[in-house]
């Protein structure tokens, strides 16, 4: 799956390199986009401003008509990531996080990336319904899902508008109802 680059990093460690060595992380100012950056399977990045960007990522097919994609909103040190699961063949779609992740505290097991994973890993199909993937959501750890309405699009500041249509279109055109 290709990602579009947000953003870069620094990383800066303290003087005396060891287990105590401190780290510390500072994104590269970008200018704000003009139009949002598009790729080749529905993935989408848009610079909100200088040190902060909303992006989509390509598309996970978890099949049955079931697609997935990363959602992640901040900036190459501190984000928040989520996860847009839509059904293809209902229409519908549901958004699980997000999750806060600040580089500086270090890696952790984060409920989103643990059911992403988790989707990932099993037999495509298996999840061939959003009520399987809630469930799923619900043994990762997941607190927070909202319902996302047929034809809707996320939006950002109120002007940066994100479709969410790509993917069924691209992978499951049939059966876009």
């Amino acid at each position: 799956m290709k990602q579009l680059p947000v953003a870069m990093i620094t990383v800066i460690l303290a003087a005396g390199a060891g287990p105590q060595a401190a780290s510390a992380c500072s994104p590269a100012a970008h200018p704000p986009s003009v139009r949002p950056e598009t790729g080749p399977e529905c993935d989408w990045s848009f610079r909100t401003g200088d040190y902060e960007a909303v992006s989509l990522s390509g598309l996970t097919d978890l099949g049955g008509g079931v697609i997935a994609q990363r959602l992640r909103e901040g900036n190459a040190c501190s984000f928040e990531a989520s996860l847009l699961v839509t059904d293809c063949k209902s229409g519908e779609a549901m958004l699980f996080g997000p999750d806060r992740v600040t580089l500086m505290e270090g890696p952790k097991s984060l409920p989103v990336l643990r059911l992403l994973d988790r989707l990932e890993k099993r037999p495509r199909g298996s999840f061939a319904s959003l009520s399987a993937v809630l469930a799923q959501a619900e043994a990762s750890g997941v607190r927070t899902s909202v319902s996302v309405p047929k034809g809707s699009e996320l939006r950002f500041g109120g002007k940066v508008r994100m479709p969410l249509h790509c993917g069924c279109a691209t992978l499951y055109p049939g059966a876009t109802k």
